[in-house]
Order: C-alpha cells, then structure tokens, then sequence
C-alpha cells in the first residue's frame, strides 16, 4: 500500500463521505498493526488459512471460489508486510529508495516470519495462476506464473546473497529458516505448470523447453530419482504424444514409470496412469503386442485398488478393446467393449444415457463387428450412435458425419450399393 501525504492509495479521501479525519483514523488503526507482533502473526495465519481455503476450492474444482480465496490470501500477506516497512520509514512525507531499502533490510534482519511471507507470496501467485488457467483465463495466468517465477527466483537469489544490486537485502541472517530444497521446489513447480500453460494455448516448443527447465532444475538439485522429476516427465510423455513423437514420448513414460515405481513399491494408480499411456504410444505406433501387455497392467492395478464398477477401469478396458480389434481377436475385443459399455451405463448412463462415454463405446462396438462380418450387430450399433450424437451434437456435427461414413461403408460391404450411396452423399 502507497501512502500519500494525508492517506493511502486504497483511501481515496476526496471521495464523498470519506474525510481527512477518516483516513487519518485508519492511518492509526494501520500503524498499530504494524507494532504488534501478534498482530503480524495473525494477519500471515489469516493469509495461510485463506491460502488453504482456496487449494480446498480447487482441488473440488471451484476455480472462481478459489481465485477469490487467494486474493484475499494476497491481501492479508502484503498488508502486513506494508505496515511493517510503514513502522521503520515513519510518517515521513518525502521517501527515496534508499529509505525503503534500509527499511526492508530491517524486516528482513528483524523479523522471524519473513520467509514465510516470501512462501507464501509465491504460493499464492503460482495457485492463482492455476485457477486461472482452468477458468481458460490464460493471458492472465501467464502474467500470473511469472510474477510467482520471479518472486521464487528472488528469494532463491537473496538467501544466496546473489543479488547484483546494490544495497539489495539477502536472507543470510535467516538462512536457518529458509529451506533452499523448498524453494528450487516450488521454482521447478512453477516452471512446469507454466510448461502445462503453454501447451494448453497450443505452444509446443515453448512448453518443451518449460519443462525441460524443470527437469534440469529438479535432477541438478534432488537427483534423476525425485517424484517430481516422474511428474514433469509425464507431462513431457504428454505433450510428446500430441505432438506424434512416440518414440520420445515412451522415453519419457517409461523412465517417469521407473521412478514412480521405485517410489511406491506396490504398483499404484499413478503407475497404472503411465501403463495406460504407454499402452496408447504402441496403440499409435505398434506393435500391439506390447500395447496389450502395457494395458493390461494398468488394468490390472485399477480394478484392485478402484474394483470393477470403475470409470478409469472402463477405460482401460475400451483401450484394451481397440488393441484386440486391432490384432484381429474380435471376440475378446467385444467382450471388452460390453463390458467397458456396461460399466460407464451404470456409472453414467442413468443421468446421461447420451453421454459421449457411451456413444463412443457404440462406435467402436459397431467397427468391430463390421470387421467380424456381423452386418446385423454393426447396423444396431451404428444407428444407436447415429441418433445419439444427433440428438446430443445436433445432424450437422463432423461427429454425425463420421457415423454416416461408417454405415455408408457397412452398405458397401454388404453390396447395398443405393443405400450406401444415400449415405455418403448425406455424410
């Protein structure tokens, strides 16, 4: 908070029924904040608490909750760290940067909670910015990342004394409270979730190197075994995979795999995660078998730590159908698919019976009996999808069109050539 001459920014004392006499009253009541030291511990428990209440709203997907949350969180943490370097300058009316210098230098030396500020100041950024992100708020989660990145980054710098600047405080006086692992941490943390950022805004190469920075960051400091150098190689598999890399992305799952599994012992459902990924890279560029064997241990572990009435259980099982289709076992593949439909009809299906979980299982029901010859059982499938995604899409949908594809092509193969043709011409 700028102090002006009478008052503060936040105070704007020409407004009506705002008088000098009023910003003058919370002038004082700001002032006393700043010398009670319980009142400093209040306002950063308050920020921490806020903080918390925010990460509760995000991981329950409440993203404008949360953003509210953290602003506040925001408030309480600068406001104490405003009313302390208002005690140290006084009520002086002409400042230069000097003064404030001399002042944060005395917050720093004299304070036992700065680092907790400095945390806490770069939590708050880096949250914000992924609330932001998932309410598709971009620009200003990257403007969000960034100031966390430089917060965490200066902090690292001040607690080394690496500082270029004259006269620029450090945290060498408190380097028993500042942890340098936590902060090359959180500094790693931010690059990778900026690394998600730009991949979700469709940039690749600028995603590619975010992480890369991470990865560096994380195996310089902790080591090629630490459980976050696993995460961001898995978001590196990813964005490998989107982008038609496989070879680069079965790197790095299977060397994000090796490290989940050294981690957890028993396999759990983050290894199952990386099996299905690595179940879909040999999907994409063969062979099958090892697509088979990767997807069915991650089927495996789902259905013994989720149970069989599972969603992430029914979609190993469409993947495992897609595989066995592929390598011509058309039985097994059906059987799969059923059981993949029956479990998504259950979970779903009663509140969406149209749901996309649902028709999609149709489709690829409809393929594989077409592929095994069973005309009758295609067409059922395919015309059950057909009024489905036309009811849920609407009949000018690209998904619309693929279906009529897929029955002009089952006309064909069954030489109902007028009917077939009826249909492309309508696809």
């Amino acid at each position: 908070l700028n102090q002006r001459d009478e008052g503060f920014v936040g105070m704007d004392t020409s407004a009506p029924g705002t008088s000098g006499e009023t910003s003058n009253i919370f002038h004082e009541y700001f002032q006393r904040i700043a010398y009670s030291m319980d009142m400093n511990i209040l306002l950063l428990a308050m920020s921490s608490i806020l903080l918390r209440a925010g990460n509760s709203h995000f991981h329950r997907s409440h993203w404008e909750v949360a953003c509210q949350d953290y602003v506040s969180a925001e408030f309480y943490r600068s406001l104490r760290f405003s009313a302390f370097l208002l005690r140290e300058t006084g009520r002086q009316k002409s400042r230069d940067d000097g003064d404030r210098k001399v002042a944060l230098n005395n917050f720093i030396n004299h304070d036992a909670w700065y680092e907790v500020s400095a945390v806490l100041e770069g939590l708050i950024s880096n949250n914000m910015a992924s609330a932001k992100s998932n309410r598709h708020m971009y620009e200003e989660a990257r403007a969000e990342y960034t100031e966390a990145l430089r917060i965490k980054q200066s902090a690292l710098q001040a607690l080394h004394g690496d500082n270029s600047e004259e006269g620029q405080p450090t945290l060498s006086s408190l380097s028993t409270h500042v942890k340098d692992d936590d902060l090359v941490s959180d500094i790693a943390t931010t690059l990778h979730n900026i690394g998600l950022l730009r991949s979700k805004c469709g940039e690749p190469k600028k995603a590619e190197k975010a992480f890369t920075q991470s990865l560096s960051l994380r195996v310089k400091k902790f080591g090629l075994d630490d459980p976050g150098v696993s995460t961001t190689l898995r978001a590196l598999g990813d964005l490998y995979f989107n982008e038609k890399r496989y070879d680069d992305s079965f790197r790095s799952y299977k060397e994000s795999l090796r490290i989940c599994k050294l981690h957890c012992g028993i396999p759990d459902l983050n290894a199952a995660e990386l099996y299905y990924n690595i179940g879909l890279v040999f999907y994409s560029k063969g062979p099958y078998s090892k697509s088979k064997v990767s997807t069915m241990e991650c089927l495996r572990i789902r259905r013994e730590h989720c149970g069989n009435n599972n969603l992430n259980t029914a979609s190993a099982l469409y993947l495992l159908g897609l595989i066995s289709s592929a390598m011509g076992e058309y039985d097994d593949a059906i059987n799969q698919f059923e059981e993949a439909l029956a479990i998504r009809r259950n979970i779903i299906g009663i509140k969406s019976p149209n749901h996309l979980l649902l028709i999609n299982v149709h489709v690829a029901l409809g393929n594989v009996h077409q592929l095994n010859g069973d005309f009758d059982s295609a067409m059922d499938s395919y015309s059950l999808c057909l009024k489905e995604r036309s009811e849920r899409l609407g009949k000018h949908h690209p998904s619309v069109s693929e279906v009529l594809q897929l029955i002009g092509v089952a006309y064909i193969t069954a030489a109902e050539y007028s009917k077939a043709l009826e249909t492309l011409e309508e696809a």
